[in-house]
C-alpha cells in the first residue's frame, strides 16, 4: 500500500493506552486482540504495536505502568495533507474506526478507560465503552467530513 506515498512522507503515531483499571485480564485481552488484528486485515503501514512500559518512580516508591498500543499513520498535517492520497487517508480512517470500535468493546467488557493521543496531542478518551465528545467530534467526525461520510 506504500506505492502511492512520496519518499520521506512523515508519519504520526496514534497511541491508545489504558487510563484506568489496568488489570491482567485487560492486558491479556489487548495482547490477544493485537495478535488477531495483525492477522485479520492488511494494514496500510503496520498492524498496531504493543506498548508495555513500567516506570519506577523512586522518589515516591511507586511505579507507573503504561499499557496499550500504537498505530502508525501517514501524516495528513500541513503541508503533507495535500500530498497524502485520498485512498490512503480513507484506509487510515477505516483502520482507526475499527480500532475505536474494538477499544470501546474492551472498555465495556472490562470496565476500563483509555486515553488516545496523536503523537503529543491529546485526542480524547474512551470511558464506559463510549468515545468522549472530543474524540468523536474532533477526530472521527472531522475526518469523516473530509471523505463526505455521515457523522457518528
Amino acid at each position: 500500500m506504500k506505492k502511492n506515498i512520496s519518499t520521506g512522507h512523515p508519519t504520526n503515531l496514534l497511541y491508545v493506552v489504558v487510563k484506568d483499571n489496568l488489570s491482567n485480564e485487560v492486558m491479556d485481552a489487548i495482547e490477544e486482540r493485537l495478535r488477531i488484528w495483525s492477522e485479520s486485515r492488511e494494514w496500510t503501514i503496520n498492524a498496531p504495536e504493543l506498548i508495555d512500559y513500567i516506570d519506577e518512580i523512586l522518589a515516591k516508591g511507586h511505579e507507573s505502568h503504561t499499557f496499550g498500543f500504537a498505530l502508525r499513520l501517514y501524516s495528513a498535517h500541513p503541508p503533507w495533507g495535500d500530498k497524502l492520497p485520498k485512498e490512503i487517508d480513507r484506509r487510515h480512517l477505516d483502520e482507526v474506526e475499527f480500532l475505536l470500535n474494538e477499544v470501546q468493546a474492551i472498555s465495556r467488557t472490562f470496565n476500563c478507560s483509555f486515553k488516545l493521543q496523536l503523537d503529543q496531542i491529546a485526542m480524547g478518551l474512551i470511558e464506559d465503552g463510549k468515545m468522549d465528545e472530543r474524540l468523536r467530534v474532533g477526530l472521527v467526525n472531522e475526518w469523516r467530513k473530509v471523505h463526505g461520510l455521515s457523522l457518528v
